[in-house]
């Protein structure tokens, strides 16, 4: 297991636990000293990654692999010890991830009084807990105690009592073989952008398809997940086939299916779908609404869990879009800092890399207008920036899987390769962009983009030269401005900075030179 993994339990526990009855006492451990305080202390000051990093600063330069492993282990098991006491009851969180608690907890009640011989006694709590099983569709639970119910009256031959449970308990069964076929049709879609930022071009016919599938089959036996994958695949749907109002408008269904069902909806799940809608009204240049539904996001995700990451990469993307780019600096600065940044994804720690770099080149330009003040240019010296040069600049790396970074980083290097006057790297960048951009990207859903790389272009075929480029951009700017934005392009990364900016501060480095 993972230091961060560890770590992240025992924040849990921590926030959780039942101060009165535990297996381990953590308030104890931090005034202590020993070498299992000392995990537990290293561990929460969240400075260390790596089990080599931990093993160092308990033990030493001369520690014990073996000792070090041991001690781990032990800390484990002692800690997992800790999650039975936990006392979920009185947090506040939802009523459903309550319930979720109570039910997995008397279910293990009920098992465990069956294998012990007190059948009686578990039908007690087993009556109990099907009436909340069933308000809140645990159909695992369901299942277990319909059959155990049917065991029941099967013993005691009561033959009325026994079909009954037997007929509940079947058609339990093929409503939930419903509702899992259609959670895969979605997670057949879902999947792909879980692996790559990459938006292929059947995906909009795919998810189509599997949207009437699903209408169909919730005809068969609607249930609250099941009408949630509905929702999600309508949202993905429109959206990729180039429609995000109508996006927008299916997160709205969804949210008022969401208020019809209180009992069985976590905040998280309405801040889900408002973060959809933000994706919708930033592609549909809807920055009001976007912002709108930021703001509505900010109330029903708490900081720290896995939504927020995701909420603050689209409020990131909407201040840039929007070219507030002061509070999009306090945004990559905010989740940097989280402790939880560190545990996240590579994919993700490399992608808030990528944006930082992007905002970083902005605030150190000082260049926060869409039109910029030509006289009052001034460089970002962000290739003294050392992960930037060894990274990015020297050697970016073009992976089929990041398309989208690597138009990002191309056109950032062009940025930097331009106002240091390094132009022959600026040429070799431009050569790669146009090559990359013809046999990854596809014109008719990045065509904002392709039309800024067509600008980059009439950059260098006319030497630099900014009255000569001027006279030819005209009619490519006009379409720039007007042409609506695709989703790929902002959510594969292709689009950090907005175009516009990109080609107003390639003007005003071109001018700066005059």
């Amino acid at each position: 297991m993972r230091i961060q993994d560890i770590h992240d339990i025992v924040r849990i526990i921590e926030k959780y636990g039942n101060s009165e009855n535990h297996s381990l006492d953590f308030q104890e451990l931090a005034e202590h000293e020993s070498y299992f305080a000392n995990f537990y202390k290293t561990l929460t000051e969240g400075s260390i990654q790596s089990d080599a990093e931990m093993a160092q600063k308990i033990y030493g330069d001369n520690f014990s692999p073996a000792k070090y492993k041991t001690l781990k282990t032990y800390f484990i098991s002692r800690t997992i010890n800790n999650i039975s006491f936990l006392d979920v009851s009185k947090s506040d969180r939802s009523d459903y991830t309550k319930a979720i608690y109570k039910a997995f907890k008397y279910q293990f009640f009920v098992s465990l009084l069956l294998t012990l011989g007190s059948r009686a006694g578990a039908m007690h709590f087993a009556k109990r807990l099907l009436i909340l099983a069933t308000k809140y569709e645990f159909h695992s639970i369901i299942i277990f105690l319909l059959s155990e119910f049917r065991k029941d009256f099967l013993q005691s031959g009561k033959e009325r009592e026994y079909r009954k449970y037997l007929k509940l308990y079947e058609d339990r069964i093929q409503l939930v073989m419903n509702e899992s076929r259609i959670i895969s049709l979605e997670e057949q879609i879902t999947i792909h952008f879980s692996k790559s930022l990459f938006v292929p071009d059947n995906i909009g016919k795919q998810v189509s398809i599997a949207v009437k599938k699903v209408d169909k089959l919730l005809k068969n036996g609607d249930t609250y997940f099941g009408r949630i994958s509905y929702y999600r695949l309508l949202y993905i749907s429109n959206q990729v086939n180039g429609e995000p109002l109508k996006s927008a408008a299916a997160c709205d269904q969804a949210i008022k299916y969401l208020e019809s069902m209180p009992h069985m909806t976590p905040r998280s799940r309405f801040a889900e779908f408002a973060l959809y809608k933000l994706e919708n009204y930033i592609l549909a240049r809807d920055y009001k609404n976007g912002k709108k539904a930021a703001e509505y996001c900010s109330k029903h995700i708490n900081v720290g869990m896995n939504l927020w990451f995701s909420y603050k990469e689209y409020e990131f993307l909407l201040m840039m879009q929007t070219m507030n780019f002061a509070e999009a600096h306090k945004i990559y600065n905010e989740v940097i800092s989280h402790e939880r940044f560190e545990s996240r994804s590579q994919l993700l720690r490399d992608k808030w890399q990528l944006l930082g770099f992007h905002i970083k080149y902005v605030i150190q330009s000082n260049s926060s207008a869409q039109r910029m003040d030509h006289a009052k240019f001034k460089k970002s010296y962000l290739i003294r920036n050392k992960d930037f040069k060894e990274r990015l600049f020297d050697s970016p790396t073009y992976r089929k899987d990041k398309r989208g970074f690597n138009v990002a980083i191309l056109v950032l290097n062009i940025l930097v390769a331009l106002e240091e006057n390094k132009l022959d790297l600026l040429l070799l960048q431009e050569d790669a962009l146009s090559s990359y951009r013809f046999k990854y990207l596809n014109e008719k859903h990045c065509h904002q983009s392709f039309i800024l790389l067509k600008l980059i272009r009439l950059v260098t075929k006319n030497d630099f030269d900014l009255e000569r480029i001027e006279k030819k951009a005209s009619a490519l700017e006009k379409e720039l401005d007007t042409h609506k934005l695709a989703p790929g392009e902002i959510f594969e990364s292709i689009q950090v900075l907005p175009p516009q900016w990109v080609w107003s501060r390639i003007k005003a480095i071109l001018a700066s030179r005059k």
